[in-house]
C-alpha cells in the first residue's frame, strides 16, 4: 500500500501531540496524587503548629486577634476571681468586727454578769430589774478588778458568784421563796473558792480551829463561827491562819497577828487598849478595844464591827481592815465568810 506524502506528514504530527498529550496527563496525576497523599499524611495539630508559625511571622492576622480577646477574657476572669477571693476575708473581718463591737456597746457591768455559773444567772434572774440597776455602778468598778486578777476561769466564775448574789442578797433583792437558792449558790461559790485552803492546814490543828471557833459562837447573842477555810485571801496564796475565825454581828473576825503577819509593826500600848499598826505601804492604822472607830493616816474610819478580846488575843474585822490597807473583799453573813483579793 502506498500513501501520499501529505498524509504520511499529518500522521507525523499527530504523533507528536499524542505524546505531549501523555505527558502533560502524567504530570498533572502526578502533582494530583501528591497533594492528596498529604492531605492523607497530615497530623493532627498540625493546622494549629501552621497557625503558630505564622502567628511568629506576624501573617496570621485574625488568629492573633483571637488569641488576644482569649488571653483579655482570661486575665479578667483571673481578676474576679481573684476580687472574689479578697472579697471573703473582708466580709470575714466585717463579722468579727461587727462582734467585738457588739461586745464594745455592752457595759461593764453586762460583762460582769457573762461570767456567772450557770446556777448564779438563774438566782439572778430572781432580782428585779430596778435592783440591777442600782448595782450597775459597783459591778462596772468590780469588773476591772475582776478581770486583773491572776486566778483561774474557776475561780473567776466563783468570785462574780459571791459578789452578784451576796450584793443583792445584803440589799434585800431576793424574796423568802428564792432566798434560800441565792444562800444555796453563794456557798457553792464559796467552796470553789476554799477548796485549797483546807488543804493549808493539817487534820489536828483544823478540828482544834473549828472547835474553839464554835466554843465563841455559844458565849452570845451575835456570836458566831468560822470555818479556817472561809477566810480566803485571793491576793496572797501563802496566806493561813494561825488562830482560829469567828464571826460577830455578821462580820468574820480574825486575831490581829494573822491579818499583819508581814513585817508590819504591831505596838500594843501599855497603858490602854489602843493598839498602833505601821505597814510597810507606810500606813499608820490606830485602833482601840471595844470600839467601831479606826483611823487609817489620821483619817477617821467607822468598822461594822468592835475590835474584840477573845482568849488573849486581839480580833479586828477582817473585810474593814482589809480596806483601809487598800484591798478589795467581799463578805458574806449567810455562809459566813470573807474573800479578800
Amino acid at each position: 500500500m502506498k500513501f501520499n506524502k501529505k498524509f504520511l506528514n499529518n500522521l507525523k504530527l499527530f504523533s507528536v501531540l499524542l505524546q505531549l498529550t501523555l505527558i502533560i496527563l502524567a504530570k498533572t496525576c502526578t502533582v494530583c496524587c501528591s497533594e492528596t497523599f498529604a492531605i492523607i499524611q497530615k497530623k493532627p495539630g498540625q493546622d494549629t503548629e501552621e497557625k503558630l508559625r505564622k502567628k511568629r511571622e506576624g501573617t496570621d492576622i485574625s488568629d492573633s486577634d483571637e488569641n488576644m480577646e482569649t488571653e483579655e477574657t482570661l486575665e479578667n476572669s483571673d481578676e474576679n476571681s481573684e476580687n472574689e477571693k479578697s472579697e471573703e476575708p473582708e466580709s470575714e473581718s466585717l463579722e468579727e468586727s461587727s462582734k467585738e463591737s457588739a461586745e464594745e456597746e455592752k457595759k461593764p457591768s453586762e460583762l460582769v454578769l457573762e461570767f456567772l455559773s450557770e446556777e448564779a444567772k438563774g438566782v439572778v434572774g430572781f432580782i428585779p430589774k430596778k435592783d440591777m440597776d442600782d448595782f450597775a455602778q459597783e459591778l462596772d468598778n468590780f469588773y476591772s478588778i475582776l478581770t486583773g486578777l491572776n486566778i483561774s476561769d474557776e475561780s473567776r466564775t466563783a468570785l462574780a458568784d459571791v459578789k452578784v448574789i451576796s450584793m443583792a442578797n445584803d440589799a434585800g433583792a431576793f424574796t423568802a421563796t428564792n432566798q434560800p437558792d441565792a444562800i444555796f449558790a453563794i456557798e457553792s461559790a464559796v467552796k470553789i473558792l476554799s477548796s485549797a485552803e483546807k488543804s493549808k492546814y493539817d487534820s489536828d490543828k483544823y478540828e482544834k480551829m473549828k472547835r474553839l471557833s464554835e466554843k465563841f459562837a455559844e458565849s452570845g447573842k451575835k456570836t458566831g463561827f468560822c470555818l479556817p477555810e472561809n477566810v480566803i485571801f485571793l491576793s496572797d496564796p501563802d496566806f493561813s491562819l494561825q488562830e482560829y475565825a469567828i464571826c460577830y454581828n455578821g462580820d468574820v473576825l480574825i486575831s490581829i497577828e494573822d491579818l499583819f503577819n508581814d513585817d508590819s509593826e504591831v505596838n500594843h500600848m501599855e497603858n490602854n487598849s489602843t493598839i498602833v499598826v505601821k505597814t510597810q505601804e507606810e500606813k499608820v492604822i490606830e485602833i482601840e478595844a471595844g470600839s467601831q472607830e479606826a483611823y487609817c493616816n489620821d483619817a477617821k474610819q467607822i468598822m461594822n464591827s468592835p475590835i474584840i478580846n477573845v482568849d488573849g488575843q486581839t480580833y479586828v474585822p477582817c473585810a474593814d481592815m482589809a480596806k483601809m490597807l487598800g484591798k478589795n473583799t467581799i463578805s458574806s453573813a449567810d455562809i459566813p465568810a470573807v474573800i479578800v483579793f
